[in-house]
Order: structure tokens, then sequence, then C-alpha cells
């Protein structure tokens, strides 16, 4: 199985950000895992499939329309490529306990491991009752 990372810049978020996605692919099958990460399209690195950090003299040069406000520090791509490097480790732990099952069912174990989801029923705010 052969894991990558890619953004969808398809999919831009009102501030312009491109959510982070996995992709899993064996034997021409392709299965997407989505993260809650997101990032501008000008601080991906296409070819790496990671972050990169750009100056500001490189943001304007590279992408004069980008506003350099909302340019992402160094240490905001150094801390998202940690994250990335986490959920990586989470799907080659899973893909490894689970050779020989289909790619559908280690999808769905990749996905309850990097997207675990509130049990039903559990209250996120509670509400008393005044008297």
């Amino acid at each position: 199985m052969k894991v990558r990372v890619e953004i969808r810049p398809d999919r831009l978020d009102k501030n312009g950000l491109a959510p982070i996605r996995f992709v899993v692919s064996s034997h021409g099958q392709r299965k997407y895992v989505p993260t809650d990460l997101k990032i501008y399209e000008a601080f991906w690195d296409k070819d790496n499939g990671r972050p990169v950090y750009l100056s500001e003299k490189n943001l304007r040069k590279d992408y004069p329309g980008f506003d350099v406000k909302k340019a992402l520090r160094e240490s905001e791509i150094i801390d998202l490529n940690a994250k990335i490097a986490r959920i990586r480790k989470q799907i080659d732990e899973v893909i490894e306990a689970n050779q020989g099952e289909t790619i559908e069912a280690i999808i769905e174990r990749i996905d309850q491991s990097v997207n675990p989801k509130k049990g039903k029923g559990q209250p996120e705010k509670y509400v008393f009752d005044y008297i």
C-alpha cells in the first residue's frame, strides 16, 4: 500500500484554506482519508506533499495576490508538518497491523484512528435546571 498527502484546492473554506487529506492506494484502488488540517495553497509543496515555509519576500514574488498578513510563520509550518507526520505514523501502524485485510476494511480502521468520532448520545454541553 502506498500513502501520500495532498490538499483539496477545489474545496477552499471561506478563509481560503484548503483541506489536507491522505490518499491510500493499493492494486489500482484509491481511498481518501480526510483530516481536520487545512493550509493555504501557497504554502503547499505539491512535489513533496508537505507544507513549506515561504518568507514574505518569496510570498510576494511567487504569489503576488496573496495577502502577506495571512502568511504562516515558520513555527506554524513546523507544527503542521509534525501533525501530518503523527497522522502518517497512525496510518502506517494500522496498515501494518491489518495486512491481509481488504483496502476498504483498512481504510475504515484508518478513518477510525485518524478521525475518532464522539460516541452517540455523548453530550457536548450540559444544561442545568435552575429552580
